[in-house]
C-alpha cells in the first residue's frame, strides 16, 4: 500500500480574484484549508477591475499564478497549465468556475493527477453557460469526476441532464462568523443600527435579479419602519444601466430612503 503523502497539494482554478461572491467563497474555504497539511495553489485567468484577494491569500501562504497575459486562447492557455501541474504535481486539482472544469478534467488527466473535481455555481441555462461551445459544455459537465455545486436546484438540473447524484457534491455558500460582534454602521446610508436589514450582496448584474430583491422588498418596507433594505454590490462593465434602473424602481416604489444601493463594501462577511 502507498504511503500516504505528507502534504497534500490543491490547485484551484478561477477565472479571477475579484471581491464577487464566487471569490468569496473560495476565499472562506482556503481559510478553512489553510494547514500544515495542506499546500495550496489558486490558478487566476484573468485580472480584475476591482479590488481582489491577492494580497490576503499570499499571506495566508496560498501560491497564486497568474495566467500570463499573452497566454489568449484555449491552445495557448492549455499548454501553460499543463506545464504548471506537471511542475507542482498535485493530487487534487479543482476548477471552481464552470467554464474552466475542462481544463481540470482534461489536462487534470494528461498530467496524471489523481482527483480531478469541477464546480457549478449558476443555472444551466444561463446564457453564460449557453453561450460556451458544445464541446465545452458536455466536458464541463461530464469531464471531471465530481461537480461541486452551492444550489440545491443546480442539483435538480444536473440530475436532469443525466449527471449521477454520487458524482455531486453539496457544498453551500457561507458566511464569516466575526468573533467581535463588530457590527457594520450603514450610517452614512440612513440606516438606523436599531432597524432590522434584509440585504442581497452581489454585483449589479442582471442574473443576480436585483430587481426582484426590490420588487419583493417593497410590501416589507411600506408596512415595517423599523426594517431597512440594502443592496451590496458594484457596478460592472456587462450591465453599465442597471444602477439607474434600480434607482428608478426604488423610486417609483416609495422606497428611497428605505431601500439604499451601497455600491462595494469592504467589510461582508
Amino acid at each position: 500500500m502507498d504511503k500516504a503523502p505528507d502534504v497534500i497539494k490543491i490547485i484551484y482554478l478561477i477565472g479571477e480574484l475579484g471581491r464577487g461572491g464566487s471569490e468569496r467563497q473560495l476565499f472562506l474555504l482556503l481559510k478553512q484549508l489553510v494547514h500544515k497539511a495542506f499546500q495550496l495553489h489558486v490558478v487566476v485567468f484573468n485580472p480584475s477591475s476591482y479590488e481582489v484577494y491577492n494580497d490576503e491569500l499570499t499571506r495566508m501562504g496560498v501560491e497564486l499564478h497568474l495566467v500570463p497575459g499573452d497566454c489568449r486562447g484555449v491552445v495557448k492557455r492549455a499548454r501553460w497549465l499543463y506545464r504548471l501541474f506537471c511542475k507542482i504535481s498535485p493530487q487534487i486539482v479543482h476548477s471552481w468556475t464552470t467554464h474552466d472544469n475542462p481544463y481540470a478534467g482534461l489536462l487534470g488527466w494528461l498530467a496524471r493527477i489523481p482527483v480531478r473535481w469541477g464546480s457549478v455555481r449558476g443555472s444551466l441555462t444561463s446564457s453564460g453557460f449557453q453561450r460556451l461551445p458544445l464541446v465545452f459544455r458536455w466536458l464541463s459537465l461530464h469531464g471531471t469526476s465530481k461537480l461541486v455545486v452551492n444550489s440545491r436546484a443546480i442539483i435538480d438540473e444536473l440530475v436532469l441532464a443525466g449527471i449521477a447524484p454520487v458524482n455531486i457534491i453539496f457544498l453551500q455558500n457561507c458566511v464569516e462568523m466575526e468573533s467581535t460582534g463588530k457590527v457594520s454602521d450603514l450610517g452614512q446610508y440612513g440606516v438606523r443600527q436599531t432597524q432590522k436589514v434584509v440585504g442581497t450582496v452581489g454585483n449589479l448584474r442582471r442574473v443576480k435579479n436585483q430587481k426582484m430583491f426590490v420588487d419583493a422588498m417593497a410590501g416589507i418596507l411600506l408596512n415595517s419602519e423599523d426594517v431597512a433594505g440594502v443592496i451590496v454590490g458594484q457596478p460592472v462593465p456587462e450591465d453599465p444601466d442597471l444602477p439607474d434602473i434600480l434607482a428608478s424602481q426604488i423610486e417609483n416604489l416609495g422606497l428611497k430612503g428605505r431601500l439604499v444601493v451601497t455600491g462595494f463594501y469592504e467589510d461582508v462577511p
